[in-house]
């Protein structure tokens, strides 16, 4: 019984990982969802993707892919920058989730009291041929 101690030990320890892991994954998604909604009512700014691919967060086996976006748009002229992830299942459908986005002009929704503060409400970037991810899902 002791020779299956340390497999059930390493097991057990991965379990737990991933469990955590998993409820990270779940509460950033819900916080992400939230911000999505409360920024529908911030001012809104004309901005331009300057960059899309696939980003690795985490290292190994606790890693995830994401699409990543990043963006920039100016307010009363300074000029600010952000990023949006959607959750991706693997690096192909990362790559997915990015395609056709990078140099297109997005709508930016920016905090009145911090102009630095935004986020890319997804609903609202309705381009022809270009596919929305629903970024609830995973």
């Amino acid at each position: 019984m002791e020779l299956f101690a340390p497999v059930w030990k390493m097991m057990l320890e991965f379990g737990a990982i991933l469990a955590i892991w998993w409820l990270l994954a779940k509460l950033r998604a819900g916080v992400n969802r939230k911000l999505q909604v409360k920024a529908t009512a911030w001012p809104t700014a004309s901005g331009s993707i300057e960059w899309a691919a696939p980003e690795m967060l985490g290292d190994g086996e606790s890693g995830q892919w994401v699409g990543k976006l990043t963006y920039s748009y100016s307010v009363r002229g300074e000029y600010y920058a952000g990023s949006f992830e959607f959750p991706a299942s693997s690096e192909s459908k990362a790559w997915g989730a990015v395609e056709g986005w990078k140099g297109r002009n997005v709508t930016v929704r920016y905090s009145p009291a911090d102009p630095s503060k935004s986020v890319l409400v997804m609903a609202q970037q309705n381009r022809p041929g270009i596919a929305i991810p629903d970024i609830g899902s995973n």
